[in-house]
């Protein structure tokens, strides 16, 4: 039977702990971790073995609810039959509910995806037609400029012709979506006409500038994209696979406008043969908002990307021809800023009426041809997908409403069949069942007592193994940080003590210290005496966090002895728990078969004990690696002891650790100095340091 052996001495008809000095918890030779006590022993159980008729009465309350549960179900008085039948409709009744409830969310589901695919096909129908809205005012923007600029008569045509195209644009649209919450005052399609006449009006009359004109048409195509955009988001997408085509449709209609604008300046541009600032910088900024937005729709869409690709590679010779135009506008530039003296006549050559219709007609060409086509195809790709998930969504619909009906058909017939046959079945199944049901909480029980014994004795990992039967073979890890504690004096504070009120004690703090294992990632290796040794990073490597572990728990476990009043015992008497870490390599195995144990061996454990032996009461004494790891760690504060004579070891910088950031308690060196020195005064300590 597992029991702990603590040592103890008679004196004055009482047992007491002899005041022995006790070696090391580590051997300094073999790097075995042991245990040299020079005392009488006895031994304490502390496995009692459980009364087979208390163990009997725990397994019958476990069992006890299913064990009555299926004698009730063996009952063959009528009343009991009727409530068995009726449990057997409820148990049927519930997954035919949840079928029913699944078929109506599909349902809902479906309509849901025709509702939106619905209004998204309406709004994508409704945007062409504001597209060609904008279509319409962009090219009126444009040749309205370049007619202010010099005031052509062929110009002057163009421009009645695009008005006149903008008018029945607008009179064949089928609804008018504006609203005064748009930033855009045409709440009626008859307000728009309005508005839209008094602007001619004064750009007929002289009262407005080109580039007035231009700011006002560039206000209302933008107001319409976003009504555009509007438009198709308010259905949606129903299954999100449409959504970046909806992004680059309203990138490219957003270049399409900066595109249209840069036609419009250009067109000033060769009627004047120069650019104002305004102007100028108006270009420049469209130019980068158009590469912006058009970039950013090529990359929502792959489909779109390829087809610009392809158009791109058709439309060269007009691409090199409005390159070449755009060469002829810098050049032109070029010489105004340099104050040439042929300004003149180079602007009379390469201006002019005509150099603003080739630009404006072959900027219209590109966007016919280029953007246009473009447009066409992600709207007619997107009402493409939007009827296929009409489709999908009306095909969901009609195999709910069918599986409905094939259950509602079905159902009643399979549950009275399914009744009768358990029924039937269940009194010739319930004795054995009931007998299976004991057996296997019994065995359940005694599976888990066995477990949790063999927990308790060695690491999970390594016990999971061993129940496995696989082989746990020694390990070697290449850093862990191992902890090592015990009571100063101990032998002298409880001399005076009955065994039973050590018991008691040991008892008291080590399930106290046990209860703070489980908040860090730490295992407890053993206790002896008054010794208590836990290590980090093994059997489960936990990367460098073994000696933040190690660190937190001495801080959280100082906290706790701080104001620990010892049973039988003066309360203002403290107790000194002494505690020392290091890090470094070890190797851990399992020895021994009848009583196997998993121990740890190697330098870091002589170590690590030597940090415990040579320390102060009431601290945390540790070495200089175990102080690298923590500052790697981060958040701890320690300060340095200096060099110290450590036993086997030699000089070694040693620190103390003060506290960690996420730890209430700190240690205060003048209060433990204090301590120590009274301590020693009263001749205690039987180590020397």
């Amino acid at each position: 039977m597992p029991s702990r052996r603590v040592s103890f001495s008679v004196k004055n008809n009482a047992v007491a702990p002899v005041n022995g000095e006790k070696d090391s918890v580590a051997s300094e030779d073999s790097g075995i971790h042991t245990s040299e006590i020079k005392m009488t022993e006895i031994v304490v159980p502390v496995v009692v073995k459980p009364d087979p008729g208390k163990r009997r009465s725990t397994v019958q309350s476990e069992t006890g609810q299913m064990t009555k549960d299926f004698r009730q179900f063996t009952d063959n008085n009528a009343s009991v039959q009727r409530k068995r039948v009726f449990k057997l409709f409820v148990i049927l009744a519930i997954p035919m509910l949840v079928v029913f409830i699944q078929c109506g969310l599909i349902i809902n589901k479906a309509v849901n995806i025709q509702s939106l695919t619905t209004t998204t096909n309406e709004g994508i129908v409704a945007s062409l037609d504001i597209g060609r809205l904008v279509s319409s005012l962009q090219r009126e923007r444009g040749m309205t400029s370049i007619f202010l600029s010099f005031r052509d008569a062929v110009a002057w045509r163009e421009v009645q012709s695009y008005r006149n195209e903008t008018a029945a644009i607008v009179a064949q649209m089928g609804r008018w979506r504006g609203r005064q919450a748009d930033g855009f005052p045409f709440d009626t399609v008859a307000n728009f006409r309005q508005r839209l006449q008094e602007q001619r009006a004064r750009l007929d009359a002289g009262l407005v500038s080109s580039l007035e004109s231009l700011r006002w048409y560039t206000n209302i195509t933008t107001t319409l994209i976003k009504w555009v955009s509007r438009e198709i988001y308010m259905g949606g997408d129903s299954d999100g696979q449409l959504w970046q085509y909806f992004v680059s449709y309203e990138l490219m209609l957003l270049n399409k406008d900066c595109v249209g604008l840069q036609r419009a300046l250009g067109g000033v541009f060769f009627a004047k043969g120069f650019f104002a600032a305004d102007e100028n910088r108006w270009f420049q900024e469209n130019n980068i908002r158009a590469d912006i937005f058009l970039d950013s729709s090529l990359h929502y869409s792959n489909r779109t990307n390829r087809l610009y690709r392809r158009l791109k590679d058709e439309q060269q010779p007009l691409i090199k021809t409005l390159e070449q135009q755009q060469q002829l506008m810098r050049a032109i530039s070029n010489l105004s800023h340099a104050g040439n003296t042929s300004i003149n006549n180079t602007t009379e050559i390469l201006a002019g009426p005509e150099a603003s219709q080739r630009w404006f007609a072959n900027m219209t060409t590109y966007m016919n041809r280029v953007i246009g086509v473009i447009e066409i195809d992600l709207t007619s790709y997107i009402r493409e997908q939007l009827g296929v998930q009409l489709s999908t969504a009306s095909a969901e619909f009609h195999q709910a409403i069918g599986l409905m009906v094939f259950i509602s058909v079905t159902c009643p017939l399979l549950c009275v069949w399914y009744v009768y046959s358990a029924n039937k079945i269940a009194t010739t199944i319930s004795t054995y069942a009931t007998h299976l049901s004991e057996k296997t909480a019994e065995l359940s029980f005694e599976k888990k007592r066995t477990e949790h014994l063999l927990y308790q004795m060695l690491p999970p990992s390594v016990a999971d193994k061993l129940r496995h039967n696989k082989q746990v073979p020694a390990e070697h890890f290449d850093a862990v940080t191992i902890y090592f504690s015990d009571i100063v004096d101990f032998t002298q504070l409880f001399a005076d003590s009955p065994p039973l009120h050590v018991i008691e004690f040991l008892n008291l703090l080590y399930t106290m210290f046990d209860a703070q294992m489980d908040r860090f990632d730490v295992y407890k290796v053993e206790t002896i005496g008054d010794a208590y040794m836990v290590a980090s990073g093994l059997p489960v490597r936990n990367g460098n966090r073994h000696a933040g572990e190690i660190g937190r728990m001495g801080l959280s476990l100082l906290q706790l002895v701080w104001d620990f009043s010892i049973p039988h015992q003066d309360p203002a008497r403290k107790l000194l728990l002494r505690i020392g870490m290091h890090t470094g390599p070890c190797v851990a195995g399992v020895i021994g078969l009848k009583m196997p144990r998993y121990c740890l061996f190697g330098d870091t454990v002589n170590t690590a004990s030597r940090m415990e032996s040579r320390g102060y009461p009431l601290r945390i004494h540790m070495s200089d690696s175990a102080k690298l790891a923590l500052d790697a760690t981060g958040g701890f504060e320690c300060a340095s002891r200096g060099n110290i004579d450590v036993k086997g070891k030699g000089i070694m910088h040693t620190w103390w650790l003060i506290g960690h950031d996420t730890v209430d308690f700190r240690v205060n060196l003048d209060e433990t100095q204090r301590i120590y020195e009274d301590v020693l005064a009263t001749g205690g300590f039987s180590s020397h340091h």
